[in-house]
């Protein structure tokens, strides 16, 4: 149930004008001015100077650039099927206008979303529970996650889950979970996982806001992948001190997923925001703030393409926001990361290239909207 990449890639030559600013996210950090981009077959084919090209020509000389972001862990959960596909397109063009181009998608309804995430030009990984995955033949389940959300279910499943399957398990949430879980295994719940010998390329734990000190040790040879929902986190009242500064120095990969904030706001930008405030309240240091890689370069490892980079061979999949209203914002470029974070929302977002498709503009709103509302 994976999306076909083929499909829906642009056919037609793009490409992107006199681009006033781009943030690369490449290996180097680049901060690229005034170059053109060349898209082809759903990828990045050139960047410099593009003369004498035919196909759609898009001036970007107002654009500041970054790749689409990927949603590391997002619920959908439907409860009237009936009007399943409304909520699916929905929730799904909230992303979208948001800047998400790759999102995994936990859900109940895996097959209306996949295909509504066609219709709107989302690429999706599907996570779905393990009640679920049994349903599915192995075929239908490729490139499937499935996600446990009750850890304390972790035991009785852990064993009859095929290794190869990668895994979304939430974890360490809460006190109360923790000391739960305690009591029942005698280990606490990241200790009894990281003791399983689970491949560490196929798991991500999700939402750890209560992992110890000595529970860090455990990740100095073993780094799963952390996602990490701010908003989720203070909405449900978790609590907790999500450890950024130690996982950050054992160079633990993270990734922003919207989760349960899919009911309330997809915005990843938001979820920067506030997750940044966060840290900065907790370690009492304002120098701290989410880097923009927990929702780009990360994306390559759990979508498993190239994407979450503006760099020759990756997919094509772009945001451009508005350089004149940032720059009214006060946007600082000789700190053009920690500025970005601070100043920009979703309302400076033009234009959303997905695969190489314009899939969202903001002149087209009104029609994008057509229908949801």
């Amino acid at each position: 149930m994976g999306h076909d990449n083929k499909e829906s890639e642009a056919k037609e030559e793009v490409v992107l004008k006199n681009c006033r600013l781009v943030i690369t996210k490449d290996e180097n950090g680049r901060l690229l001015e005034n170059v053109d981009i060349l898209l082809k077959d759903g990828r990045i084919i050139e960047i410099g100077t593009i003369k004498d090209k035919k196909g759609i020509i898009l001036d970007c000389s107002n654009a500041l650039i970054t790749p689409g972001f990927t949603d590391a862990h997002m619920h959908l959960i439907c409860h009237d099927m009936t009007k399943a596909h409304s909520f699916a397109r929905m929730v799904l063009l909230s992303a979208l206008v948001n800047g998400v181009t790759n999102a995994v998608i936990f859900t109940n309804v895996p097959n209306v979303v996949m295909a509504t995430a066609k219709e709107v030009g989302i690429h999706v990984r599907l996570a779905i529970s393990p009640e679920e995955y049994k349903r599915f033949s192995n075929r239908e389940m490729a490139n499937t996650i499935i996600s446990i959300e009750d850890p304390l279910s972790l035991p009785d499943l852990i064993e009859s889950i095929d290794r190869v399957v990668e895994l979304h398990i939430h974890i360490s949430e809460s006190r109360n979970e923790v000391f739960t879980f305690k009591r029942k295994y005698k280990r606490t719940p990241i200790a009894w996982l990281l003791d399983r010998n689970l491949s560490v390329e196929k798991v991500y734990l999700v939402n750890p806001n209560w992992i110890a000190s000595w529970e860090l040790e455990l990740f100095k040879k073993l780094k799963p992948c952390i996602i990490w929902s701010p908003s989720t986190s203070m909405y449900r009242a978790l609590d907790g001190f999500f450890p950024y500064k130690e996982l950050s120095a054992l160079r633990v990969p993270l990734a922003i997923g919207s989760c349960d904030s899919a009911s309330l706001s997809i915005s990843l930008l938001d979820e920067l925001k506030i997750g940044s405030l966060l840290l900065k309240y907790n370690y009492w240091d304002p120098s701290l703030y989410i880097s923009l890689n927990a929702v780009t370069t990360v994306g390559e490892r759990i979508m498993g393409v190239p994407v979450g980079c503006v760099k020759i061979g990756y997919l094509a999949d772009l945001i451009l926001f508005d350089i004149k209203r940032l720059m009214a914002k006060g946007l600082d470029l000789k700190n053009i990361e920690r500025a970005f974070i601070e100043k920009v929302s979703s309302h400076d977002i033009m234009m959303v290239i997905s695969r190489g498709n314009v899939a969202y503009s903001r002149s087209r709103l009104p029609q994008v909207l057509e229908g949801v509302y």
